[in-house]
């Protein structure tokens, strides 16, 4: 379980460490558009992460079997949840830290909008992929 749970969640940590990187070195002050298609990424490899945790419990038979739209409402709920800490995270290092990621509330706005967009589509076309390989339930 912990060699599934490291592996689903290497690309979303991969990402925060990127996004660690590109604040140091002040990306989003020189490019402010690039914080879109980090959202994207992010809500797309953390409903990847955990469309992966939920294919590995039901494999394994540790739940049982989702409908197709269970699931991916299930995945896009997780990634819902994970997003919005996601922005309570940024407000904190504003309000604390002295960082300055969030612009205002439409740009939080936006950033969840294209977050939970991406992991939507993400968890959509994942388990159609899936459930391609085996019977629906």
């Amino acid at each position: 379980m912990i060699g599934v749970l490291s592996r689903a969640f290497l690309p979303p940590a991969l990402l925060v460490l990127a996004q660690l990187g590109l604040l140091r070195i002040g990306i989003y002050e020189h490019f402010p558009w690039f914080d879109i298609p980090m959202h994207f990424l992010g809500g797309a490899a953390v409903a990847a992460a955990y469309h992966r945790i939920f294919s590995f419990l039901e494999t394994t038979s540790r739940i049982r079997p989702m409908d197709r739209w269970v699931r991916v409402l299930l995945v896009w709920g997780c990634l819902t949840v994970t997003a919005v800490l996601w922005e309570f995270m940024e407000f904190a290092g504003d309000s604390w830290m002295g960082v300055r990621t969030q612009l205002g509330l439409a740009n939080t706005m936006q950033d969840l909008a294209v977050g939970m967009t991406s992991g939507l589509l993400t968890a959509i076309l994942l388990r159609n992929r899936e459930l391609g390989r085996r019977p629906p339930v």
